[in-house]
């Protein structure tokens, strides 16, 4: 299993979102080496290393689906990957099949980070620890959240924005936002109506007890 991450950074969302992001970019790359590669040619520990990268990539999405204002685009290999990870000849046709246009991890994370540009001119893409290229010794150990936020930092170049959200996301965003506070502001006004209105029912009981007693 994916490494929980500490609390502090569990909470840190641009962080969760970049790492979410380079992790589906890293899961992309393992999948278009395993694509271009005849299956008895696969590196030995693809059938641990490629599910641990799902497992990381979910435990990230998982971290983030509880904000309704942020929807990630998950990579468009994943799917082909959960469908047919249990057999390696399943999951490369599944892998031939996909066209070309739906290999474009690279391309929605650049739609939020606009300014990044990806490397493309070699593989693996500036990734480190790419076992899908080199085995990679105690790959799991090496993959702890901290490690994968500081790696996705310097993939992106420091380029990923600061709110990790895109425009129209942002807008959602402040939309939420808007009605939050709306929703607080009348919470509150609710909260001050309701002390008057026991102010005055405690007013009134005293002046209600006054006359009683004069009545007597």
């Amino acid at each position: 299993m994916q490494a929980r991450a500490s609390q502090s950074i569990k909470h840190n969302q641009p962080a969760m979102r970049m790492a979410l992001y380079y992790t589906g970019v890293r899961l992309e790359a393992a999948a278009r080496h395993l694509r271009d590669t005849p299956p008895d040619s696969w590196p030995e520990g693809w059938f641990t290393n490629l599910p641990f990268d799902v497992d990381s990539y979910l435990y990230f999405l998982g971290i983030l689906a509880a904000d309704k204002a942020v929807q990630p685009r998950p990579p468009p290999c994943l799917s082909s990957i959960l469908r047919n990870i249990k057999d390696t000849q399943l999951l490369y046709l599944a892998l031939q099949e996909m066209p070309d246009t739906n290999w474009n991890a690279m391309t929605i994370a650049k739609e939020i980070a606009s300014e990044w540009e990806p490397i493309l001119d070699a593989q693996p893409f500036g990734l480190l620890d790419a076992w899908w290229h080199t085995p990679v010794p105690n790959y799991r150990t090496s993959r702890r959240t901290e490690s994968v936020v500081t790696e996705a930092t310097t993939f992106f170049r420091g380029l990923w924005p600061s709110s990790g959200l895109s425009a129209i996301q942002g807008a959602r965003r402040a939309e939420l936002l808007a009605k939050q506070e709306a929703l607080l502001a009348e919470l509150s006004q609710t909260k001050m109506e309701l002390k008057t209105a026991n102010r005055t029912m405690r007013e009134s009981w005293v002046i209600f007890e006054t006359l009683s007693r004069l009545q007597l």
